[in-house]
């Protein structure tokens, strides 16, 4: 006999077991969507950070703050998807009143697609994501290490015939670099100086000028007593500072103590050669007064006063002379424990025109080899050997590169050459040389003739500020 009762029950269960399949279904789905949802809010988040840390290095200029946070957003988001997407920006203070924004606030939207829960007539998720940065921050180290190079070869002088009158743009460098020196406090922090091509070795001769150079080779070529009237700098007055005149009486009145030595200077032995580091760390810390003003006495301003435009363009042994001086002399915390910023300011104006070889008296390259050696694959190419050296002192070192192009677009001889007057191969010119060594934190600058001081005065706030970091 049939149990009707039983089969009219079993009927009943299907329906339930398709609804319970289609919710199973629906959670399935919403799972699914939902985490994709949550991916693209991580990847669009992502996207949102870099973007902040990236607009807030153009800060306090909330116009290409903007520019270029917007810009990183959608580059880096697109990577990864096609979603088109919205990002407003706004700049602000952290400290209210402040008179240049440092506070750089972004907000990006985007619509993702769903794929299962359109069944239930939801064809998409919006996607938020937020975030601040500050650009400067109020978290930079205490101390800073800082050594400037400064190029110094022919083309730096308009007259090289007349070296006190006509070096203009040496003389622009030099008030570019006393505006530098404004940013450091000279109880805590250390500004050394190079040069290129290097200086000669003789040490200093008389007690007085002895006092103020511990470093017999920190104040290359023999000198005379400094002036006790103040005309130091070039631009006072219209010849050669007699301070800056060697006591050898076979140098021609004019020609100081930084001008005899011929080119590039590669003389010498890995241990003895002449020197690139004129003024070393913690050598040259009496810069400024009391008061807070630049002291003109200081050994830091006297020698570079005394510099004077002479021969060609090594860059490479200058930067790698004065990495091995923040290695060697270069300090990692202060005296109190804090961090301490270690950079390099490279100013120049043009690309690597000399391969680090032995030269003759008339400045002519030999075959020889000299104290130096160029990074590897880099024999005869002086601009790549520049960069490569410079991609040490950050790698190796921490060491963070700043570069300043003077005057690129002036001038024929912009290209990089080898010591023959070849083009170095591959090509590559003197912006592109400047442009690829720069490192960390460190920018690359690009100036007009003339003067240069708002450009100091932009690198100057930039190390000192404290960079860049996510605030929430």
């Amino acid at each position: 006999m049939v149990d009707l009762a039983r089969r009219g029950e079993g009927g009943q269960s299907a329906p339930l077991i398709v609804l319970m399949f289609v919710v199973l279904c629906g959670f399935v789905g919403l799972t699914i969507d939902v985490g994709y949802g949550l991916l693209q809010k991580r990847r669009l988040q992502a996207a949102v950070d870099l973007g902040l840390l990236s607009g807030a290095r153009v800060l306090p200029d909330a116009t290409d703050a903007a520019t270029v946070s917007r810009a990183y957003v959608r580059d880096n988001f697109n990577r990864s998807t096609e979603q088109d997407i919205v990002v407003n920006t706004t700049t602000g203070c952290m400290q209210p009143g402040c008179e240049d924004h440092d506070r750089l606030n972004l907000v990006a939207t985007t619509e993702t697609p769903t794929y299962f829960v359109r069944l239930f007539g939801i064809d998409e998720w919006t996607v938020h994501a937020r975030g601040s940065s500050c650009g400067p921050c109020d978290s930079s180290p205490v101390s800073y290490d800082v050594i400037i190079v400064l190029d110094r070869s022919n083309s730096m002088c308009t007259n090289a015939s007349n070296v006190y009158n006509g070096c203009t743009d040496l003389i622009n460098a030099k008030e570019g670099i006393r505006e530098l020196l404004q940013f450091f406090d000279a109880s805590t922090d250390r500004v050394g100086l190079a040069v290129l091509g290097s200086s000669d070795t003789n040490a200093c001769s008389s007690t007085l000028v002895a006092a103020n150079c511990p470093d017999p080779n920190s104040r290359p070529y023999s000198h005379t007593t400094w002036r006790a009237d103040g005309y130091r700098r070039q631009s006072d007055q219209a010849y050669s500072p007699p301070e800056c005149d060697g006591a050898n009486p076979s140098i021609p009145s004019g020609e100081g103590r930084f001008y005899r030595s011929i080119g590039d200077f590669m003389d010498g032995t890995a241990a003895n050669h002449d020197r690139w580091v004129v003024v070393p760390l913690g050598q040259g810390t009496d810069f400024k007064n009391t008061n807070g003003t630049l002291n003109e006495n200081s050994m830091f301003l006297n020698t570079l006063d005394c510099i004077q435009g002479k021969g060609w363009t090594p860059i490479a042994p200058a930067i790698y002379e004065s990495t091995e001086e923040m290695r060697i002399r270069g300090r990692t915390f202060d005296a109190d424990g804090n961090d301490v910023y270690r950079a390099i300011v490279y100013f120049g104006d043009g690309g690597g025109t000399s391969t680090p070889v032995r030269r003759t008296s008339s400045g002519a390259p030999t075959t020889t080899a000299s104290w130096y050696t160029w990074t590897t694959g880099n024999r005869d190419r002086p601009c790549q050997d520049a960069i490569q050296q410079s991609d040490r002192a950050w790698a190796n070192y921490g060491v963070h590169v700043y570069t300043i192009g003077y005057a690129l677009n002036e001038g024929s001889a912009q290209a990089c050459q080898q010591n023959s007057g070849a083009v170095e191969s591959p090509a590559i010119n003197a912006r592109q040389t400047l442009d690829q060594m720069a490192h960390g934190d460190g920018k690359f600058y690009e100036a007009a003739a003339g003067d240069v001081t708002s450009i100091f005065r932009e690198i100057g706030h930039a190390i000192t500020a404290g960079g860049t970091r996510l605030v929430d």
